[in-house]
């Protein structure tokens, strides 16, 4: 029992040291693992040391840690985490001395658990930093045989604080960490050496940035927006701005500037402090401290925003000449330009000065180019003029052209042109343009400043002063805002004032110079007679278009008496009449609605709305239909149609109110067919005199027309249903005819199949007989696309079972795959999964015999209503006639049987007749071979 005992007490101790030791092996696998992570996580080598130092703290007993590297080729030392009792103060970089220089000498651990001052002086150490401790430890960190680096344990209050286990978990995790963080520290290298790539990247993205602004013909402030955008996303300055310098005026400008989201640019100024400086010496300047000193010293002013903490002015030289300064400033950290951020934008700055020089040569090449294309404008805006008669343009779309070219010109915030009638003293917008406001002022007397320049026919500009001068000429502002500076141009033809062009800026005095007030009298005074003469041919179109609408009512009636002619069905002729009228007459709406007087109900035969093409089915008349169903009067609303509807009780079924809208009847024998109804749903006043009238003339020579057309489509329709009961009727005499003839009823379902084919124009045709009993289908006539097929009887199928069971049709015009799924179906060999397809039976008394199918394999929905309804009508009249057939063929069939019968018991006779008569045996062979010869037809006959 006390063995027991010992054994138990042993295997506790045994377990304790197992799970001290698992407990080790798991602290040492956390630290590799966070070493692990921040690769993986792709930390920089300063957080992960952080980390692994922390780890080790968790894990040891220590007041003291740090890790430091070792740098063979240098000699030098430099910690990278150090802990003691709360002071992460690092050292920084020094030769090993002491207890290290010993480690890193030697490659060895070093543990030192007691007499510690004394083994100080006797290694030669000293503290660097902090408290002498009273026990450490120093492991080494070996990669590929060499020291890299070393992780220390201190304790400060007790000796003998770190066990063997301790040193030997350290030494483990040392082990384990060296290459981790040696690979960590390439990763690291690897990263600052990538940095460094893409910085030289970064100078050639600006410097194509540039290019690609030049190559885009970008003008010159947008090629510095861009190059300051892309200074601000690689530099690490919360101020970026970019000056130009002219040498012949000493003065600088900015062209780009951004200070925390601020973009204020400050306007030509001399140059002074920091940017003089740079100027005068044409070298780059930088402080990365003390700059409220070098303020001081350089006599530098803040003009706006902040004094930053770090700053560096690059100048842009061209030519051997300063072009511009661009500055970088930071305002929360000193020393924020590293020596290669100046390295960089030093570069950047001298690839970018010939660029922007160029760019900037480019934008005043364009300036004189501009001054050179307003020279031509004029001739443009007088070209322009004289295309829109030579094509034909109306007078409003004239002024709307030469308004716009105006427009491009002077870009001027507020444009007009008004033509004034010397004769009733009006004057009137014809073109008004203010910050996108297009609204045009009706005829009205002219006052104040355009008074003036119709009395005086002179040219009046007005640059300062506006509201004393505006009421000097009594001149009231009528919409908008008033101006700062205005010009004011009359047109003159002849002798007479015809108009004025107004041109006004409404945030700028001085806005107009004399060059464009030359202008725009040089253009004025030549566009005055071709306005004029674009007036006179408006007018002439006015009356063109009168005479148009005219013989417009003639082609309208033609257009019906030819659809006639071409047989068009009536439903075409209404498309027809409807698109007609939307031709000629200016209606968003326009409807064609047919009224049957027996059941009072009106239905729409052409619809359109704003491109909506809905037709409503037959309804009771209401509203504005019914006053003109009841009248026979035609209907006109011009304005207030929302009053109207109401007084006639009608509401809008589908679609917007018209503002206009007119409503015409369509009588024929002094009754009325139908309404034709036109709106506007944007104009009042929309339809004219002269519509209504061309309207009214239209509906009473077309109702005959169209009335003509309906007994003609309704002739044709009863037509098509002769044809049908005649085709029907062709097959049903088909069958008889085969039955008249004597054919096989094989002949007969080959007869019916091609006389269905005919019909139906079928790419497939099926005629099967349904065996219940067996449970088959046998197929009598198979036809795909020209080719007979020869099946095999084969199972029902779900389709065919449901046909047995429900003895209706099944039509399947689209989504046949699903429906082919669904029945349990097979494609018949050499033959194509159809598209649509429709399958009917054959009833003979209350049981199904067989069926008849129409596919297609190319479309869906290939068959229609109508096609369904006469198959069903063919199935149900052939059903007997078929019948009638089979059972002929079934009578011809038991016939042959009972004459072989008879031809059995002839021969038989015939035996035992010659027997009675006692021939010889001889004789009866022969008598009985030749009657065997004569029953079968045979050629030889051997007994």
């Amino acid at each position: 029992m006390l063995k027991s005992d010992s054994s138990i007490s042993e295997l506790e101790k045994l377990l304790e040291q197992k799970t001290v030791e698992l407990n080790q092996r798991n602290k040492q696998l956390a630290v590799i693992n966070s070493v692990q992570e921040g690769l993986a996580k792709k930390m920089d080598i300063n957080a992960i040391y952080e980390l692994v130092g922390e780890k080790i703290r968790g894990i040891f007993n220590a007041q003291v840690i740090d890790i430091a590297t070792y740098d063979s080729k240098t000699n030098i030392m430099e910690d990278h985490y150090a802990y003691e009792k709360g002071d992460r103060t690092l050292v920084g970089k020094w030769e090993p001395n002491g207890f290290r220089k010993h480690v890193v000498d030697n490659g060895l651990t070093l543990l030192i658990n007691e007499e510690l001052e004394k083994k100080a002086i006797e290694f030669g150490g000293k503290v660097i930093h902090g408290e002498m401790p009273k026990s450490v430890v120093f492991v080494p960190m070996i990669s590929s045989g060499l020291v890299n680096g070393m992780i220390s344990l201190q304790s400060l209050d007790k000796e003998k604080a770190f066990s063997d286990s301790e040193v030997s978990m350290l030494k483990t995790l040392a082990n384990s960490m060296s290459v981790a963080l040696e690979n960590a520290k390439l990763f690291d290298e690897t990263s600052h050496l990538l940095k460094e790539t893409e910085q030289r990247n970064a100078e050639l993205a600006v410097i194509n940035s540039v290019q690609e602004g030049l190559a885009s013909e970008l003008d010159i402030k947008a090629i510095y927006e861009l190059v300051g955008e892309k200074m601000r996303n690689i530099f690490n300055a919360q101020v970026i701005d970019i000056v130009t310098y002219d040498p012949k005026l000493n003065l600088i400008e900015d062209q780009y500037s951004y200070e925390k989201g601020d973009r204020t640019l400050v306007g030509p100024r001399e140059p002074k402090g920091f940017r003089k400086h740079v100027i005068e010496t044409s070298e780059l300047l930088k402080h990365n401290d003390n700059v409220d000193k070098a303020m001081v010293d350089f006599n530098n002013e803040i003009l706006i925003g902040e004094i930053p903490k770090s700053q560096v002015y690059a100048p842009m030289i061209a030519g051997g000449k300063v072009k511009g300064v661009i500055s970088l400033q930071n305002l929360d950290q000193e020393n924020a330009f590293s020596d290669s951020d100046v390295s960089l934008l030093s570069t950047l700055v001298n690839s970018m000065t010939v660029a922007l020089e160029n760019a900037r040569l480019f934008d005043e090449t364009n300036r004189l180019l501009k001054e050179t294309e307003q020279r031509t404008a004029e001739l443009a805006v007088i070209n322009s003029v004289q295309e829109g008669l030579a094509s034909e343009l109306d007078i409003k779309a004239i002024y709307e052209m030469v308004g716009e070219k105006m427009r491009n010109i002077f870009n001027p915030q507020v444009i007009d042109i008004v033509t004034y009638n010397a004769k009733e003293n009006l004057i009137e917008d014809q073109y008004a343009y203010e910050k996108g406001d297009r609204t045009l002022l009706g005829a009205r007397e002219p006052n104040g400043f355009r008074k003036y320049v119709i009395e005086n026919k002179k040219t009046l500009v007005i640059n300062k002063d506006m509201e004393n001068e505006r009421k000097a000429f009594d001149n009231a502002v009528v919409v908008g805002e008033g101006s700062k500076s205005i010009v004011l141009v009359p047109l003159v033809t002849g002798e007479a004032v015809t108009g004025i062009i107004s041109l006004q800026n409404l945030d700028q005095e001085n806005a107009f110079p004399e060059s464009n007030v030359n202008l725009l009298n040089t253009l004025a005074n030549t566009m005055s007679v071709a306005l004029e003469n674009a007036r006179l041919f408006d007018k002439t179109t006015l009356l063109l278009k009168e005479t148009e609408q005219r013989t417009a009512e003639l082609a309208v009636i033609n257009s019906v008496q030819e659809g006639l002619a071409h047989e068009l069905d009536i439903q075409a002729i209404y498309e027809m009449v409807g698109e007609k009228m939307r031709e000629i007459f200016n209606a968003q709406v326009i409807d064609i609605v047919t009224y049957d007087a027996d059941k009072n109900v009106i239905e729409d035969q052409y619809a359109y709305e704003k491109g909506d093409r809905t037709m409503l089915g037959p309804r009771e008349a209401k509203g504005f239909r019914k006053h003109v169903i009841k009248t026979g009067q035609l209907l006109l609303h011009n304005e207030n149609v929302e009053k109207a509807m109401r007084e006639f009780n009608n509401e809008i079924l589908i679609g917007e109110t018209p503002k206009s809208h007119v409503y015409a009847p369509m009588m024929a024998g002094g009754k009325v067919k139908g309404v034709i109804s036109l709106q506007n749903l944007d104009e009042e006043h929309a339809f004219s005199d002269a519509d209504i009238s061309l309207l009214s003339t239209l509906v009473n020579s077309m109702s005959v027309a169209l009335q003509n057309a309906r007994l003609f489509d309704e002739t044709s329709r009863l037509l098509k249903e002769t044809e049908q009961r005649t085709a029907e009727l062709a097959v049903i005499n088909s069958v008889q005819e085969g039955l008249a003839n004597e054919l096989d009823i094989q002949s007969i379902y080959d007869l019916v199949g091609d006389r269905i084919r005919d019909l139906f124009k079928a790419q497939a045709v099926v005629i099967a007989t349904l065996d219940q009993e067996k449970g088959e289908e046998h197929f009598k006539y198979v036809l795909e696309n020209g080719k007979r097929f020869h099946l095999e009887p084969r199972p029902l199928d779900k389709l065919r079972q449901h046909l047995i069971k429900t003895k209706q049709k099944i039509v399947i015009n689209k989504d046949f795959e699903k429906a082919f799924a669904n029945f349990g179906m097979k494609v018949a060999p050499g033959t194509e999964l159809p598209q649509s397809t429709v399958y009917v039976p054959l009833i003979i008394g209350d049981k199904i015999t067989s069926y008849v199918s129409l596919q297609n394999v190319d479309h869906e929905n290939a068959f229609s209503d109508a096609d369904v309804r006469l198959l069903e009508t063919l199935a149900n009249s052939m059903s007997v006639a078929l019948e009638n057939a089979r059972l002929f063929d079934e009578t011809s069939r038991l016939l042959k049987e009972t004459e072989q019968r008879t031809a059995e018991l002839a021969v038989i006779n015939s035996v035992q007749e010659g027997l009675a008569t006692e021939l010889d045996i001889e004789s009866i062979y022969n008598l009985v071979g030749e009657r065997i010869q004569n029953i079968f037809d045979a050629q030889a006959v051997i007994i």
